[in-house]
């Protein structure tokens, strides 16, 4: 009799299952990216959308769009995004966003504002990226083709997965993440930006996509900083790096320096596995940084001998040396041009003493961040140096 029960059971929450909100694919207009730019009456929201039209093989021959790219405006971003709905007969379905541009004239007055509507909304998940777009606006981002890729959104996303993990410029910022450091008083932001170089005039043409090399191209630039919520300026592509050892998010990169006996010649180290350790003394302005990884020698012009240990150190200490530099000299110049704390070390502050950060927190910019003693500690192994030992060269 229980086994009855049971199934009767069974059977019953199968018959009550079901979506509660279904839609039909054919009236959602699956969209894959959104920009929000500046306009005088307000703002701008671009939505970019798959084109889902069924289209016969002579069509798509043809050069059917595979994007297409909506756009209006409003005194409120929600407002802009309803009128959509004057464009596009189908409803906008934002669950499938990968991407969203900021235009750097929104990011100036302060980003917390226009992404009021996104963090609010229920619908879309909050795992794409966030970019801001420098020297361009969000809408000449989206519409523009690219040739690998027919859906642009997913070709800027694989560019900021590849030089996250590969180059370390780029750092992935997601809105969850960007909602986080926005509601954390103890945290700078600070996002990835992105550039339109080239033949703006036919970027969204199928004109810019017929060469194999592209007229318009859409590139990662470096990281906007932000105070208090507001752009204030970007960062070097070097200085975007440093960045990246600072916060602990670098993984590969490539090191290229001069040789050490020889200021007219270089070698390039691939640095794979990096770590960096923060640490904030208790009740002192001091911070220490350990970075250790492993390194490969990927190209050597220096007149060196692999084959002996004393080369291979001598490398390494250079190449920590350089490190600690270049980490120092960046921390020296975006402080003094942005005064912004990016490296998060109010939080490791508080994390390492609540006591002593409520002291220094009132006038923390004031008095305290300047005054901030850095510790960088490097432990670079070189432990690949190719299938060869001597450095290649001609002989006269």
């Amino acid at each position: 009799m229980k086994i009855k029960n049971k199934l009767c059971l069974l059977i019953t929450i199968f018959m009550l299952t079901g979506c509660y909100n279904y839609r039909e694919l054919n009236d959602l207009a699956i969209t894959t990216a959104f920009g929000i730019d500046k306009d005088e009456n307000g703002y701008k929201m671009t939505f970019q959308v798959v084109n889902t039209k069924k289209s016969s093989s002579q069509d798509n021959d043809s050069g059917n769009p595979k994007i297409i790219v909506y756009e209006q405006t409003g005194k409120t971003t929600q407002e802009a995004a309803r009128k959509i709905i004057l464009e596009s007969p189908k409803r906008v379905y934002a669950n499938h966003v990968v991407l969203l541009v900021i235009d750097e004239n929104v990011a100036k007055e302060g980003i917390e504002n226009v992404l009021d509507l996104l963090f609010r909304d229920a619908e879309s998940r909050k795992q794409y990226m966030v970019l801001i777009s420098k020297g361009t606006t969000a809408k000449e981002i989206l519409q523009t083709l690219t040739p690998l890729e027919a859906v642009n959104a997913q070709d800027i996303l694989k560019s900021i997965i590849a030089d996250s993990k590969y180059y370390g410029m780029s750092e992935d910022i997601t809105l969850e993440s960007l909602m986080e450091s926005l509601i954390n008083s103890k945290k700078e932001i600070i996002i990835p930006s992105i550039k339109l170089i080239g033949n703006k005039e036919i970027s969204s043409s199928k004109e810019n996509i017929e060469s194999s090399n592209t007229s318009a191209k859409v590139i990662l630039g470096e990281m906007a900083i932000f105070k208090n919520n507001k752009l204030v300026g970007y960062a070097t592509e070097k200085e975007s790096i440093a960045l990246s050892y600072i916060r602990g998010k670098l993984k590969d990169t490539i090191v290229t320096m001069e040789c050490p006996n020889n200021k007219d010649k270089y070698f390039s180290v691939e640095l794979i596995g990096v770590k960096t350790k923060k640490k904030a003394s208790k009740n002192k302005l001091e911070v220490t940084l350990d970075i250790t990884g492993n390194g490969s020698i990927a190209e050597i012009y220096c007149d060196y001998n692999l084959e002996k240990i004393k080369t291979i150190n001598t490398l390494e200490k250079n190449l920590e040396k350089h490190l600690t530099n270049e980490i120092k000299n960046s921390i020296i110049s975006l402080n003094n041009r942005y005064q912004s704390d990016i490296y998060d070390f109010k939080e490791l502050f508080y994390k390492t003493n609540p006591k002593f950060y409520n002291i220094i927190k009132k006038d923390y910019y004031d008095k305290y961040f300047n005054n901030i003693k850095i510790n960088i500690n490097t432990d670079i192994k070189l432990i690949e140096k190719g299938t060869i030992t001597k450095v290649i060269k001609d002989e006269e």
